[in-house]
């Protein structure tokens, strides 16, 4: 029977709200490409999980130590500091890549790391409340403080995830992957 993983789904909605936030040009570049970035990892998901892509398995992780970067990066847009020493933050994706061709176990604790520092980075960087913000328009600031909190705490949460199935899956249970 056919079927359409939540992943999909997940990346149909991404790609049409990126689609509709270019066309408009109401959105800043950083933010479309986390956007992007969420959709392609979403649909990568889908193709190695649940359609047997193999051949999509090592991007998988890579491009999972892209988006908390990218995801800085358009926080940091928003934050009107820009971003600053690209490099270090190319650094996870590329540790990502050596990882991969030497010790991919290690993936297993680098992606948690990324998504738990740059989550807590953020948080603490909006602890300044609607003044961590300065690009946000006046109404719109308390709006926009909650959507980076969201994404900060969405970042946390992923690590805590990973951590949990990496814990399940070494200790052989089956039952734990499924409600993670």
């Amino acid at each position: 029977m056919p079927v359409f993983p939540v992943p999909i789904f997940i990346a149909a909605v991404l790609a049409g709200f990126f689609v509709i936030r270019l066309v408009r040009g109401e959105t800043h570049p950083t933010l479309l490409a986390l956007i992007a970035v969420c959709a392609v990892q979403s649909a990568i998901i889908a193709l190695v999980q649940h359609y047997g892509v193999a051949a999509l398995r090592p991007v998988q992780p890579i491009l999972a130590l892209v988006i908390p970067a990218v995801g800085w990066a358009a926080f940091d847009q928003a934050a009107g500091t820009g971003v600053r020493h690209w490099v270090w933050h190319a650094a996870g994706p590329v540790a990502g890549l050596i990882c991969l061709a030497v010790q991919p176990v290690l993936l297993d604790l680098l992606i948690p790391l990324s998504f738990l520092v740059y989550g807590a980075a953020m948080l603490v960087r909006l602890a300044g409340g609607e003044d961590s913000l300065p690009h946000s328009l006046l109404d719109n600031g308390a709006r926009s403080l909650g959507a980076w909190r969201v994404l900060a705490v969405a970042l946390i949460a992923s690590a805590l995830c990973d951590v949990l199935l990496a814990y399940a899956h070494a200790q052989g249970a089956a039952q734990v992957l499924a409600w993670v």
